[in-house]
């Protein structure tokens, strides 16, 4: 649901028990009344009210649409790590994308509704306390929270595409001038960026950069652009990391989930790579979630009642709500708060007064299909053919001398023997194999390369072949 959309008016979709009730249109994930007491109250507010809640802890969804409530901060209180069973406070997963006093970049993979949004914005939050109240005093956080939406206009997407919108961004949001020159390459650009951070007088800059989907495509004929867009990624990643330590300019890189099989078959074992987290959820870290927002809301704290959805659910109602948990195949924190969002609204229009909400309503709403818009498994993004990259280095190791993949590279296409540019005359025949399956890889040149080796070594690429390409 659009934080936007209207709350209990949404029976006419939602009320197919043919029961309605007043619309009341709610242009904010939650009225004024959740901060003043004389404002009318919404339908839905009404029925958490009723409850001893004192606001609607299902409004927000979406992590891009949470904002401040009076001393509310969702962030903070709402927060539960995926990484540990301990909620006292202590998070792993939060402590490791922030990484204070390091510039080591971070790629951080997280499912579909799975916190990628909410730890970049409370990453940043949390930043930008330190930077007033600790020795970390003057870093900044700037998050890119629209990577792909920004790229997608962009006609021939590169590595160094995504380096200079950096560097734009990162100029902008420190009011510093921009230059136009020095831009040649992703290294130059990157370095421009370390000198923007320095000329604005900060000691570091955390640059937090989220959702790049509108990069790629689900739809198989898009094959090819997905493929290119994750050349440019994983080029951008490789050069990000390759750079010398103690540098003022920190990349923190979200990215879906459904991505991280293929930008691993994208770089080779020894090649300087960004450290990664990978943030999954259990079904009952999610319900943790779930409850977290109950109990906070909570007003009765004194009323001997069952915790968290015991308050919302009867016992056979609550063991019937675990066991669809069990068995959604991609459960996240944002699949179970939409159906709870959804379940609320759906028993708010269909009347329901009473305390606790039984297993028939669970089960009458639990066949609607309004519940499943934010559980829906990992979408699957078609690339063109996948390269085992460690595959062919072992290939050219084996069927090649460092002079004959020089010799290779110069009688080839002109785009091959471009190659030779960048090969330098102490290079050893291990650097030369790194530096052509990189620039093939980047240069999208990989099937031309493979044509040249098995033109010159058919019996030895034959041997291979079954291990140059990922199944």
């Amino acid at each position: 649901m659009d934080a936007r959309e209207p709350a209990c008016a949404e029976q006419a979709e939602l009320g197919r028990l043919n029961i309605t009730v007043e619309a009341s249109p709610m242009e904010e994930p939650m009225s004024e009344a959740a901060q003043d007491d004389h404002a009318p109250l919404t339908p839905i507010e009404k029925w958490w009210r009723a409850r001893e809640y004192a606001q609607d802890p299902f409004c927000w969804v979406n992590a891009s649409d949470i904002y401040r409530i009076n001393a509310l901060d969702p962030f903070q209180t709402w927060h539960i790590d995926p990484s540990t069973e301990d909620d006292l406070g202590v998070s792993p997963t939060l402590d490791d994308i922030m990484s204070l006093g390091t510039s080591e970049p971070l790629i951080v993979y997280a499912p579909r509704g799975g916190g990628k949004t909410f730890y970049r914005r409370f990453a940043a939050q949390q930043i930008r306390h330190y930077s007033e109240h600790s020795t970390h005093r003057g870093v900044v956080a700037i998050e890119i929270e629209d990577l792909g939406e920004k790229l997608g206009a962009e006609p021939e997407l590169s590595g160094e595409t995504i380096a200079r919108l950096i560097y734009h961004v990162l100029c902008t949001e420190l009011e510093v001038s921009e230059s136009a020159r020095g831009l040649e390459h992703m290294g130059a650009t990157l370095q421009k960026c370390d000198e923007a951070v320095k000329a604005a007088g900060r000691p570091m800059a955390y640059v937090l950069v989220d959702d790049v989907r509108q990069l790629f495509s689900t739809n198989a004929p898009d094959a090819e652009k997905n493929q290119r867009a994750l050349a440019a990624l994983v080029d951008f990643l490789r050069q990000a990391a390759g750079r010398s330590a103690g540098k003022p300019l920190a990349l923190r890189v979200f990215l879906p989930l459904a991505l991280q099989r293929a930008i691993d078959n994208c770089h080779l074992q020894g090649d300087r790579w960004p450290r990664q987290r990978v943030i999954t959820w259990r079904p009952r870290r999610c319900q943790a979630v779930a409850v977290r927002r109950l109990d906070t809301c909570w007003t009765n704290k004194k009323a001997d009642m069952a915790p968290g959805l015991g308050r919302l659910f009867t016992t056979e109602a609550l063991t019937e709500f675990e066991g669809w948990l069990d068995e959604i195949p991609s459960v996240s924190p944002r699949c179970v708060i939409w159906t709870l969002n959804r379940l609320a609204l759906y028993a708010c229009s269909a009347g329901v007064t009473t305390e606790l909400l039984g297993a028939e309503l669970w089960q009458q709403f639990i066949e609607q299909a309004e519940w499943q818009r934010d559980c829906h498994p990992e979408p699957e993004y078609p690339f063109n053919v996948q390269y085992n990259l460690q595959g062919i280095r072992k290939f050219l190791l084996d069927a090649f001398s460092a002079e004959e993949l020089r010799m290779l590279l110069e009688f080839a296409s002109p785009d091959l023997a471009e190659i030779l540019h960048e090969l330098s005359p102490n290079d050893s025949k291990a650097t030369i194999v790194g530096k052509i399956i990189t620039c093939c890889f980047r240069r999208d040149l990989m099937a031309k390369l493979l044509q040249e080796v098995k033109r010159a070594r058919p019996e030895k690429y034959a041997r291979h072949e079954r291990d140059l390409f990922k199944p």
